[in-house]
């Protein structure tokens, strides 16, 4: 070999050694960064291993569980679907982590998609029966009370030949009592306000904005009808149009505050619920 040849020999294999290298421990050092708790670090490894082999299963997988543990919802729940349409080994756990990822965006009506084609597909009972019980989370999310329920049931009822969820239970017991939550009607609350200014408004639990409104519309109403009675018709348009937006406002506000209300209070019952969470 010329003394030419042999200097492109060196430098191809130092140029093509470290990509080898990389390729053959690619996932391996991309897992250690991972168990290290790196999880930028681990996604890079990962990411950069499907440059070279994009096909990779398990590396696509991987990335996308790298980016949950990052929160990136988004990427990782790409990442999913494409294994899913894969058709490999991990198809139907990427499935479920799809759903997931849809389910941490907060995109209830789509995780609830993903996870009823995982129940209705896939071979792993185990799989589809933590699918079933993200379906009960979905509708719980979306204050679905008793469609919550039903689908908490289907945990057990779909899934006879398994361990039942021990968090199934305790769950259906909770939310029997979501139907005693004292919520208020946000049509009562502006018709109270329509009829009685303020009315509404303490109804819907905002006391002091509710006696406002009463004192300013009480004085809306009392001047405006000692105009209209002494003739003054000028006199009583510009009242009318001064003071007409507390009494619409306070009708449009009785009616948001019991929206923000019974909202705030299925958070809460929702919040308690935390700890039967995924």
């Amino acid at each position: 070999m010329t003394r030419r040849g042999a200097l492109v020999a060196v430098l191809s294999w130092l140029v093509w050694a470290p990509l080898v290298a990389l390729a053959a421990d690619g996932l391996g050092a991309a897992e250690a960064r991972y168990a290290a708790g790196d999880f930028a670090g681990a996604e890079s490894h990962f990411r950069q291993h499907l440059r070279g082999e994009p096909g990779s299963e398990v590396a696509r997988f991987r990335a996308g569980q790298t980016a949950m543990a990052l929160h990136g919802y988004g990427r990782a729940g790409d990442d999913f679907e494409r294994v899913a349409a894969q058709g490999g080994a991990l198809s139907e756990r990427a499935s479920f982590m799809a759903g997931l990822a849809s389910y941490r965006l907060r995109d209830y009506v789509t995780a609830a998609g993903q996870w009823g084609d995982v129940v209705r597909s896939a071979e792993r009972d185990d799989i589809a029966q933590a699918a079933q019980y993200g379906r009960a989370w979905c509708a719980i999310h979306r204050y679905q009370w008793p469609s919550s329920r039903e689908e908490l049931k289907r945990v057990t009822l779909l899934f006879p030949g398994l361990d039942d969820d021990p968090r199934a239970p305790p769950l259906l017991a909770e939310l029997r009592r979501a139907d005693a939550l004292p919520m208020r009607s946000p049509t009562a609350a502006k018709w109270m306000s329509t009829i009685a200014p303020g009315v509404g408004q303490v109804y819907a639990g905002r006391v002091a904005n509710g006696i406002v409104s009463a004192g300013l519309n009480g004085a809306f109403l009392y001047f405006l009808g000692r105009a209209v009675t002494d003739g003054r018709w000028v006199d009583a348009l510009f009242i009318y149009v001064g003071g007409s937006r507390f009494y619409w406002g306070g009708r449009q506000n009785a009616e948001k505050f019991a929206r923000a209300r019974n909202d705030a209070m299925q958070r809460g019952f929702v919040a308690d619920l935390a700890r039967y969470d995924f």
